[in-house]
């Protein structure tokens, strides 16, 4: 794609700039063009699960993450007899449906229009009903744990898989905080208002597909998913993982086959320019503008497992940074005006009269949990 290839030549110019004996600062034309292409991601989904479209932009190097979401479009999917299902925005580049039963003899397209009146839409695809996960597990091995599922149609007619999956762990803060400020006063904290554990659950950042069109039977077997090292902090508790699996078109497969070689391809400067990876979303108002992304319709079959550290072995190196390798705290006297910023972790006495005589505080960051993106509700599949 065009921006990985201004990437690319960013890699040749910061070389050149290394070998150099020059001081001053060098910001090539590549990192700073603005590239601005539509990027559409995610599934129009059938059954339970609510459908979610994510719009954002390419970005250069100068970008920051407020930059490239796509707010205030209208986003709907349109069935080919005509029928209209609009998607509501979230205002944070989400744009949302709630669950919906498909007919899987009709095809669906996705329609955009941003705010900028720029109209967009996708060819009309047909809908694929993914069949049940069949296995869903993990095993140890020497140096981590490998998450590896099974699945099968008995039909043959799958045939193109598309897996995504959620992770949630548990991690704690820096200390345990037992008071907290309230309008002026300080009261003890009670367990709901607890910030020491969270729970944290990220999207996979990485595309996991298969074909079976090869073999005589519609089979997955053994399908390597993730794999986590023993010292990740994700296992320093508990971790679990939804895996959702997706069956695709072949012309969707073929997508995203491209995308992932291009995606290897980024890293070294000797390797060949990534070529632009064409999906099935075209720009009405400039036919000439690429747009990046592939719409499917599809359906969702799921499966959970979880792994406690009972389980495992410990890591024969050390853990993970936890990101609280740097918190300190500090005594602060009673009347401090700041404590309304701080968490407080507990009350410091005079060890002759009993007196107080301040507060142990540190800052959100390293004291409430919450600053690391996670929640402190313990989730219902939690064992």
């Amino acid at each position: 794609m065009i921006n990985k290839i201004g990437l690319k030549l960013l890699f040749f110019f910061a070389a050149a700039v290394l070998t150099s004996s020059c001081i001053e600062s060098f910001r090539p034309a590549t990192t700073l063009a603005p590239f601005n292409y539509l990027i559409v991601s995610g599934f129009l989904i059938d059954g339970e699960d609510s459908t979610i479209i994510k719009l954002s932009r390419t970005q250069t190097l100068a970008n920051t993450p407020d930059e490239i979401r796509e707010f205030n479009a209208q986003v709907q999917v349109e069935e080919e007899n005509g029928i209209i299902h609009p998607l509501e925005d979230r205002k944070n580049g989400n744009y949302v449906m709630a669950p919906l039963n498909l007919n899987e003899g009709t095809r669906y397209r996705i329609k955009i229009k941003t705010s900028d009146s720029k109209e967009y839409a996708s060819d009309f695809v047909p809908l694929k009903k993914s069949p049940p996960v069949d296995d869903f597990r993990w095993r140890k091995e020497e140096d981590g744990v490998q998450i590896s599922l099974d699945t099968h149609d008995p039909k043959n007619d799958a045939r193109f898989y598309f897996w995504t999956y959620l992770e949630t762990w548990k991690y704690n803060s820096s200390q345990y905080s037992r008071y907290v400020y309230d309008n002026g006063e300080i009261k003890s904290r009670v367990p709901l208002e607890a910030i020491f554990y969270c729970w944290k659950t990220t999207a996979s950042n990485k595309l996991s597909i298969y074909s079976s069109k090869a073999l005589s039977q519609d089979v997955v077997k053994n399908y390597d998913l993730l794999f986590l090292p023993y010292e990740s902090r994700k296992l320093y508790y508990e971790y679990s993982i939804l895996v959702r699996q997706h069956v695709i078109t072949e012309e969707a497969y073929t997508h995203w086959v491209n995308t992932i070689k291009n995606s290897e391809n980024m890293g070294s400067i000797y390797a060949p320019i990534p070529s632009q990876v064409i999906g099935n979303i075209h720009c009405i108002t400039n036919p000439s503008e690429p747009v990046i992304g592939y719409f499917s319709a599809t359906s969702i079959a799921s499966k959970r497992i979880s792994i406690s550290r009972q389980e495992i072995p410990g890591p024969t190196k050390p853990y993970e940074k936890s990101g609280y390798e740097e918190c300190k705290d500090e005594i602060v006297p009673p009347n401090y005006s700041g404590l309304s910023y701080l968490i407080i972790v507990d009350k410091r006495y005079d060890i002759v009269t009993g007196e107080l005589v301040g507060y142990e505080v540190g800052s959100p960051d390293c004291l409430d949990c919450r600053a690391h993106g996670g929640v402190n509700v313990r989730p219902p599949f939690w064992n």
